[in-house]
């Protein structure tokens, strides 16, 4: 990994929201500017993506959030009227209610796994940690996401294996039961008597 990421490994996922939310905050004159500078490029640099918007309208986004999109620049995200067209649309009535519930200061859940769909029309799937900011004095919601993609089709795998086993494993014994139920009823003729 590059020098420039080492601070952002660092980071735990809290810090990084607290990072992000200093970064969203009013500047402060005087000492605090060469470390507001710093804060944004940790955000920007990040390899998590990071999204701050209202109502899908995103208002900042970096690089890793671009990429995941299969976007060019942070700057085109920032083009975008908004970003919930990138969600499945099974989902999107869900998520407009979730974060209209966010901003209203009801408790939701903040974490979430689930598929995007990026500009190519391929899935990604990411897990999305969610928190309610302020952005210029007015709630926003914040998003921080990874992409899990990897993990989910290990996960797919391993239940269509377990799947498989599972039901290999029925049918003889199923068979097997069948079988020992004729003779048992003596359908299948008297049973010898071993001597």
């Amino acid at each position: 990994m590059s020098n420039d990421h080492s601070d952002l490994d660092r980071l735990t996922r809290e810090e990084l929201i607290a990072l992000v939310r200093s970064i969203s905050s009013e500047p402060v004159a005087g000492s605090r500017a060469p470390k507001d500078a710093q804060f944004r490029r940790l955000a920007d640099d990040s390899i998590q993506g990071i999204v701050v918007h209202r109502e899908g309208r995103p208002l900042y986004a970096n690089r890793a959030f671009a990429d995941l999109l299969g976007l060019a620049t942070p700057a085109e995200v920032l083009t975008l009227d908004s970003i919930l067209g990138f969600f499945v649309p099974e989902n999107r009535e869900r998520v407009r209610d979730m974060h209209r519930r966010r901003l209203a200061g009801d408790d939701v859940p903040n974490v979430f796994e689930h598929p995007l769909v990026r500009i190519d029309g391929s899935l990604v799937w990411i897990e999305s940690r969610i928190t309610r900011t302020t952005w210029d004095g007015v709630p926003v919601v914040q998003v921080a996401v990874m992409d899990i993609t990897p993990r989910h089709q290990v996960e797919v795998m391993k239940d269509e294996f377990v799947s498989t086993v599972s039901h290999e494993l029925r049918t003889p014994l199923t068979s097997i039961s069948g079988a020992l139920s004729l003779i048992a009823s003596g359908m299948a003729g008297p049973v010898p008597v071993k001597q």
